[in-house]
């Protein structure tokens, strides 16, 4: 099956013909990485598991590693995040931001995908 491209706060993308812009197998994950990591928890009614809520530790004092076994857990429930070898995760937090850096291998083609975001306020 095949996504729309779709970054997150982003509009819909548009092909050159004018209809929906297929995402590519990459995006494809990058976006399902992305939407699973800033959806809040228990935000989807019939999937309460889904979701990081990363939006909710900016500017608390949130501990780094919880963080990233919480991204972990995360983005290993995407069928397009490879267990092995293990992400790489990388947060930078301080008051109003938190900056995520995510090295990966995709699952189907075996590349290596680098997905990096800011959340803040």
């Amino acid at each position: 099956m095949t996504d729309v491209y779709h970054y997150w706060g982003n509009d819909l993308g548009i092909s050159s013909r004018g209809g929906l812009e297929p995402a590519t197998e990459v995006m494809r994950s990058q976006q399902r990485v992305l939407r699973r990591l800033l959806t809040n928890p228990g935000q989807y009614v019939f999937h309460p598991e889904y979701g990081a809520g990363l939006a909710q530790w900016v500017g608390s004092h949130a501990h780094i590693p919880s963080l990233k076994a919480t991204i972990r857990e995360q983005i290993h429930m995407e069928d397009s995040v490879a267990r092995t070898p293990a992400p790489i995760i990388e947060l930078t937090k301080n008051f109003r931001t938190l900056d995520v850096k995510i090295t990966y291998v995709e699952s189907s083609s075996g590349n290596q995908s680098v997905l990096a975001f800011s959340v803040d306020e």
